[in-house]
């Protein structure tokens, strides 16, 4: 398994797919700093109310910009989360699915190699390749933003953020681990991109309807568990649960899609 991972992570990392997410986030990057030295307002993405709770996604927002705090850019980061998802979504259908295209998955399959074992190398450097993308974005934009406005950082805001980078990371790895099963059961990049980008602006445009429609069962959508992402900065409890029902999806998904994947007839 051990040679599949390195094979998978190789080829991902010389894709096209994934270096254009790299160049997307970097972009990102430049462009909060650009807002941070033009702009002096906050700046709302998908923002809506559900009861007493404000949920969505800020950019912008730094209390006091002559002393900005580190957690600020890397809240400002964690704002673009919308865009990464879309990023994401496409760098890990098109991974699988052409593997499919291009005859890669036949032929490891023809090499002997149990069909489990490349179903979870697949999620495995999916989800290396995530937190790559997460880590860059968010500790990028920090080291931009000391660098230029040289504001002071402490430990623990470190962990702070360390924290937030490895639940939104774990997010971010349940819902890969359903575009992985999408992926594997449909086996078309366009329909299964188009379904996961068509969803996600559903969700966040619909906020409130979907989220009274399945009551609490909204929490276990990842797209939501973003939503929600930095309102829990404080509470140790939420985030433990958030990191949970990640892990549930990941292990539910994965045991689909390797049921699927094991039945499943490659030509």
């Amino acid at each position: 398994m051990y040679n599949l991972i390195k094979s998978d992570f190789y080829k991902l990392r010389h894709s096209r797919a994934f270096k254009n997410s790299l160049i997307i986030i970097i972009f990102i990057i430049a462009w909060n700093m650009k807002l941070y030295f033009t702009k002096s307002n906050k700046i709302y993405i998908f923002h809506d109310f559900l009861g007493n709770k404000e949920v969505g996604f800020t950019i912008n927002n730094f209390i006091n910009r002559s002393n900005p705090k580190v957690i600020e850019f890397f809240n400002t980061a964690i704002g673009f989360i919308p865009v990464v998802q879309i990023v994401i979504i496409s760098l890990v259908v098109v991974f699988i699915i052409n593997e499919y295209y291009n005859g890669t998955i036949k032929n490891i399959v023809s090499y002997g190699h149990k069909r489990m074992y490349i179903y979870m190398s697949k999620l495995i450097v999916s989800s290396l390749s995530i937190f790559i993308i997460l880590f860059i974005l968010t500790f990028g934009q920090v080291a931009i933003g000391i660098i230029f406005t040289k504001c002071s950082v402490n430990s623990y805001e470190i962990i702070k953020m360390i924290k937030m980078l490895i639940t939104i990371w774990l997010v971010f790895t349940a819902m890969s681990s359903i575009y992985i099963l999408f992926s594997v059961i449909i086996r078309n990049k366009s329909v299964v991109i188009s379904l996961g980008i068509l969803s996600m602006f559903l969700c966040l445009i619909y906020i409130k309807f979907i989220c009274n429609l399945l009551n609490n069962y909204y929490k276990y959508i990842p797209t939501y568990m973003l939503l929600d992402i930095l309102n829990i900065y404080s509470n140790s409890s939420a985030i433990k649960l958030l990191a949970s029902n990640s892990i549930v999806i990941i292990l539910i998904t994965s045991i689909i899609g390797i049921a699927v994947f094991e039945r499943q007839d490659i030509k």
